[in-house]
């Protein structure tokens, strides 16, 4: 029970909790995005069907990225808080902000 109730709190506080929202509207996107490539690069400039599939496509694949960019904006605050403990990590563990860089800048007293 105690386990339960951690790992609902654990999965609360994780801001891609629930990556799959992205997952596939970009995988739709970035597809309708090279068939569209595809078929602008194949197709005759007289054949209405590719001109119909192709503006079909972008349609999907603009809509896809409009998609991503609000979820992305509804989710900014979190994943950038996320990212700063992730660098605050990173600094810590690769011993970036170790003391000697750190007095390195600083002039010595015999100046």
């Amino acid at each position: 029970e105690n386990y339960e109730i951690y790992n609902t709190l654990n999965q609360g506080r994780n801001p891609l909790n629930g990556f799959e929202i992205y997952i596939l509207p970009m995988t739709i996107a970035v597809i309708s995005f090279l068939l569209r490539w595809i078929a602008d690069h194949t197709c005759t400039s007289w054949s209405q069907t590719c001109k119909a599939g192709s503006d079909a496509l972008s349609e999907v694949y603009t809509v896809g990225f409009l998609f991503m960019l609000i979820i992305s904006a509804t989710r900014a605050k979190q994943i950038s808080d996320t990212v700063k403990r992730i660098r605050k990590a990173f600094v810590a563990v690769s011993g970036s902000g170790s003391e000697k860089d750190k007095n390195a800048g600083k002039g010595s007293k015999n100046d």
